[in-house]
Order: C-alpha cells, then sequence, then structure tokens
C-alpha cells in the first residue's frame, strides 16, 4: 500500500481498501470501497467507505445493497454492490489505488440507504 501521507482519497472516489484483519461477519480482503466523507471532514487520516461486494443471488431487492454497473467512469472490472450495512471509517493506510469515480446519482442512491441503516429516512429528489 501506498504511503498514508500521500494519499488524499476524496467523496465518490472509488479505492481498493485492505480490510484485514477482519472479526466476524465483517467485509474482508482487500476490495473496492467508495468514499463517503466529505473532503472537507478528514480528521485523523480517516475516511468513511462503503465496500462493495461482487453480486450475490438474493441482493436484488435488498436495500442493504445498492447495485453499481461497471462504466468507463467507475472503471469497475464487473458490476457489483455497494454493501452500506458494513459502512466503516477507515485510515487512509488502508487504502491501495484509486480505480475511479462514481456519479451523483449513485452517491445519493448509496447515501439514502446509509440513511435508511441508521433510522434517517432518504431525501427527497
Amino acid at each position: 500500500m501506498p504511503e498514508a501521507r500521500q494519499l488524499n482519497p476524496k467523496r465518490g472516489e472509488i479505492w481498493t481498501v485492505r480490510f484485514y484483519p477482519q472479526v466476524g461477519a465483517e467485509i474482508t480482503k482487500i476490495r473496492p470501497a467508495v468514499v463517503m466523507s466529505m473532503d472537507n471532514i478528514n480528521a485523523l487520516g480517516l475516511r468513511i467507505i462503503v465496500p462493495f461486494t461482487t453480486g450475490h443471488v438474493g441482493f436484488e431487492g435488498d436495500f442493504l445493497k445498492v447495485k453499481i454497473f461497471a462504466d468507463e467512469e467507475n472503471r469497475l472490472t464487473q458490476d457489483t454492490w455497494a454493501d452500506v450495512f458494513q459502512i466503516k471509517s477507515q485510515s487512509i493506510e488502508r487504502f491501495g489505488k484509486r480505480i475511479g469515480l462514481l456519479n451523483h446519482a449513485q452517491m445519493e442512491q448509496i447515501a439514502d440507504a446509509v440513511a435508511i441503516c441508521v433510522g434517517f429516512s432518504p431525501s427527497t429528489r
């Protein structure tokens, strides 16, 4: 992983993140994650992130998962799911390389799902 002091992950960017060591049902291994925290809130070298997982039967209709289709902007190699119940604050020392970027609509979908998980109503548009 690159030195943390050189990294400055921004909201909406997708990075590889090292999720181990893992405990219990926590997500594990190195995988893509999107930065959700605002750029002006980067205290202690931490970022709030939502990790991605590859599709599994049963994810359709699950409000805890937001489908992200691979495209030229996000540079994902396959369609994937943002696993909002695994939202975390992680040190930038766990970040590897920048992959791509999510668009505004995708970020809003993820933020709405996070809001539901913590008991808030999603924004209306």
